[in-house]
């Protein structure tokens, strides 16, 4: 791993607190809990319930939640391992949220005994474009050359 990114991430991962699996059990209501994962890792292994897939991404292009999140509201965020919910937790923090706690990994919240909820809340967001994990489509299947017209720039196929 670059050293520079290893240093952003000790950073962040001071930065935002961490918070137990058992913790947020008892007042899961109270939190916005925001998995930060791409969907399609999602979508393998479920994630905590109730939680947004906001994958880290869009967090770092938009830099700001849904409005009825308030700057002081308990936001938990949460990835594979805890380090790209921690650079994603650092970004919430630099837009003006205050209270944002680190999970760690959705293997710790398996490991304490919480079930895993399937991929299915219609307010996930998705990137604006297909992941390329995703299986393609058949507008995403490359064209052959004789599928463009010729161009002046290109006089001649091979």
């Amino acid at each position: 791993m670059d050293t520079k990114f290893k240093k952003l991430i000790e950073e962040a991962l001071k930065l935002i607190k961490p918070i137990s699996p058992i913790e947020i059990q008892k007042n899961i209501e109270d939190y916005y809990i925001i998995d930060v994962r791409e969907p399609d890792e999602v979508s393998i292994s479920g994630k905590v319930k109730g939680a947004l897939n906001i994958p880290k991404g869009v967090i770092e292009t938009d830099r700001k939640l849904d409005k009825e999140v308030k700057a002081d509201q308990l936001i938990v965020v949460y990835c594979e391992s805890g380090n790209r919910a921690a650079l994603a937790g650092k970004c919430l923090m630099d837009a003006g949220y205050t209270n944002i706690y680190n999970l760690g990994g959705f293997k710790d919240w398996v490991k304490d005994g919480a079930t895993p909820s399937p991929l299915s809340d219609p307010r996930a967001r998705r990137p604006p474009f297909p992941s390329p994990l995703s299986s393609p489509s058949p507008l995403s299947l490359p064209l052959p050359l004789s599928a463009f017209p010729p161009s002046p720039l290109w006089p001649s196929w091979p």
